[in-house]
């Protein structure tokens, strides 16, 4: 079976095939006999009636289209095989010479098929890569917003019976309050609890009402904001008559020892504070490490290359587009208004997705191949070990239904994935070449070896290390 192909694009493969006479009319026969098994024939057996009966009850051309409709797909494969192509979608098929509808079993059927091919890469270099670390230090003034963070979340709500105590910001006071807008009563209710720290109200009540004491009263006019949250009264102005009638503070904990000792297992003020040194220490070098994988990720895709077909690209896009669209629905929020919100409009959404789709297939590609060429491997036995650590902190009767939920919603496959993209991450960073940060000034990350680097021309062709 003679064929032949041509590349027309990225990744995109034109294969033209020709079968012989002999191959049609053996098939046209074994298509009339699979149409007479089909359909009921009077006065024959299931797929015992001759193919001139058939060829009368049905016609040649249903005939010649059940032949061709086996013939194509396995001819195509085989010419795939042959010319060691391997597609990543259905193809596309011409048929030249089918002519009006009527398909010509007297001579070579030469059909042609399109098809996009599994996507390859040709990896960069990783050891050409240059990336610098972050200076990672953690000041005193951290420590002490962080100190005072945890204070104020285990802050005490007293009330405050002083008639001589004034309104502070950061207390909550309860009016006998009245809003008016538009000459109507918006809000009126006794005993109304409001926040002095984020009140909620015309721009400016707060400024009015600091200062009060229990029992004093006070009216007075606001402008609402052309931009409020409100729409009802947006830009618009109210009036408003407070009693004060009551007034809670936040009281915050003594920072001491006991303190410390109740927030950690510390025994003192001092102990807590190189506690939390080290922890966001610890977390800033876990976090500046996975920029450093995320970068030299980046610089691998950009020192690669890439075969991959545009219709791949489309189809992945299409996918986006569809499950961003989805997301937006079960939102409530319309398309437009998404769109309005960002400055954009259909055609960059498009675009978007389409760049999207792109960036994930080249990420998706980079990280297998790497894998292949590293032999890293993700078996039963590390997804098992990652499921057990994952629910470990849960009570031991529900970590069976949580694991069950968490596969059902992702999927052995994607943790699987995940595991091997970390452990992708990992051994990259190792081969890459990481630099002291420079200090305080002039810290940067870049994604070129050094000029004298002695590997600086080598890459790695796909599916080789």
């Amino acid at each position: 079976m003679p064929s032949s192909s041509e590349l027309i694009g990225d990744g995109t493969a034109k294969l033209t095939i020709e079968i012989p006479v002999e191959d049609l009319q053996r098939e046209y026969q074994n298509a009339a006999r699979r149409i007479a098994q089909r359909q009921k024939i009077p006065g024959f057996r299931p797929g015992k009636a001759p193919p001139r009966v058939v060829e009368r009850l049905f016609g040649e051309a249903a005939i010649k289209l059940d032949a061709i409709e086996r013939l194509v797909p396995r001819t195509f494969d085989r010419a795939l095989a042959e010319q060691d192509l391997e597609m990543a979608d259905q193809p596309e098929f011409e048929y030249p010479d089918s002519g009006e509808g009527e398909l010509d079993f007297s001579r070579t059927f030469t059909y042609s098929g399109t098809v996009p091919l599994v996507p390859t890469v040709t990896l960069g270099n990783a050891r050409t890569i240059s990336l610098r670390r972050r200076t990672i230090e953690v000041g005193e003034e951290e420590i002490v917003q962080q100190l005072e963070a945890i204070r104020s979340s285990r802050a005490e709500m007293v009330d405050i019976e002083d008639s001589e105590r004034e309104l502070g910001g950061e207390d909550i006071a309860r009016f006998d309050f009245r809003e008016r807008v538009d000459g109507e009563d918006r809000i009126e209710r006794e005993g109304l609890a409001v926040s002095m720290s984020n009140p909620g109200f015309a721009d400016g009540f707060a400024d009015q009402v600091l200062g009060m004491r229990i029992g004093d009263e006070k009216e007075f006019e606001l402008a609402y904001s052309d931009s409020s949250p409100i729409a009802a009264v947006a830009g618009k102005s109210a009036e408003y008559r407070v009693k004060l009638v009551g007034l809670t503070e936040r009281t915050l904990p003594e920072l001491n020892d006991e303190f410390a000792a109740s927030v950690s297992e510390v025994e003192s003020v001092e102990e807590l504070r190189d506690q939390m040194r080290e922890e966001m220490t610890d977390y800033r070098e876990r976090e500046d490490r996975s920029r450093l994988q995320n970068e030299a990720l980046a610089a691998l895709i950009d020192k690669s290359d890439f075969t991959i077909a545009e219709r791949l690209v489309r189809n992945q896009a299409h996918q986006l587009l569809e499950a961003r669209v989805a997301d937006l629905t079960r939102r409530g929020m319309a398309l437009e208004t998404f769109l309005a919100q960002r400055g954009m409009d259909d055609e960059s959404f498009r675009q978007q997705a389409h760049e999207d789709a792109e960036d994930m297939i080249r990420n998706s590609l980079t990280i297998r191949e790497f894998a292949s060429a590293r032999e890293i491997e993700v078996g039963a036995q590390d997804v098992e070990t990652r499921l057990t650590e994952m629910f470990a902190s849960y009570p031991e009767g529900e970590q069976e239904a949580l694991r069950n939920h968490y596969l059902n919603q992702m999927g052995i496959e994607s943790l699987a994935g995940q595991i091997l993209q970390e452990r992708v991450l990992d051994q990259l960073l190792e081969e890459v070449n990481v630099q002291d940060p420079l200090g305080a000034e002039g810290e940067q990350s870049g994604s070129e070896a050094p000029a004298d680097d002695p590997d600086s021309d080598q890459s790695e062709a796909a599916g080789g290390g």
